[in-house]
């Protein structure tokens, strides 16, 4: 085989490789699409009750908007429900000790900032359903890496920002923030890398088990 028939065979295989990638964010994206919004209307009820419960419970907003770094190193701000006191960042930049506990892993256990309501949601996972309207935007997936601050960008690598953030992903059903966050690195390289649809299925399935078990949900 000359090399201009060797190059002519280079060219389609990298050709059809781009075509099959294409196809799998297309219908990824539809996946996202579909089944987020089919969950947003599916829990409305629920967000009326968190709300008034939230409400109930503590002073403050009850959607808390967060910024964080997506696709491309995209910015945007991530909604949760609020777990947290009102002035729980203000609480953070006035304790060196409890920042410096913080940036460790960018993630503190038996945190006094957390409210009693805020432990529950936070431990049955239900404080994370307000991303399905970040999904539905576009911003974020149903399965990808964690989505990090701004502070994180120089501790990850870039190649993780080849792949929208996700509501779910390895880390999650791998022991959340039990994990040491070199670990959870590595999780988000090895999705960023391996992301299919078939593989986040496998990793939707193995969620709700994890949710069950609570390992790391705090």
């Amino acid at each position: 085989m000359n090399t201009i028939s060797l190059r002519k065979e280079n060219i389609y295989k990298i050709n059809q490789a781009l075509t099959l990638d294409r196809l799998d964010l297309l219908l990824k994206r539809a996946f996202d699409v579909s089944v987020s919004l089919a969950c947003l209307i599916l829990v409305s009820p629920l967000f009326f009750v968190v709300a008034v419960t939230i409400k109930c419970d503590s002073k403050g907003p009850v959607i808390f908007r967060n910024l964080r770094i997506g696709q491309n190193c995209r910015p945007f701000f991530m909604y949760k429900f609020r777990t947290m006191k009102k002035d729980a960042e203000e609480m953070l930049e006035k304790d060196p000790g409890l920042k410096k506990r913080f940036e460790v892993n960018f993630k503190l256990k038996n945190d006094s900032r957390v409210t009693y309501i805020g432990k529950i949601l936070r431990r049955t996972g239900l404080d994370e359903l307000p991303q399905l309207i970040n999904i539905l935007v576009g911003d974020m997936s149903l399965v990808g890496p964690r989505p990090i601050l701004r502070e994180e960008i120089k501790k990850t690598s870039p190649h993780r920002f080849s792949v929208p953030p996700g509501l779910t992903g390895l880390w999650q059903i791998s022991g959340k923030s039990l994990l040491s966050y070199d670990e959870k690195c590595r999780l988000d390289d090895h999705y960023a890398t391996c992301r299919s649809v078939i593989f986040d299925l496998r990793i939707i399935f193995k969620t709700i088990p994890a949710i069950v078990r609570g390992k790391g949900f705090f």
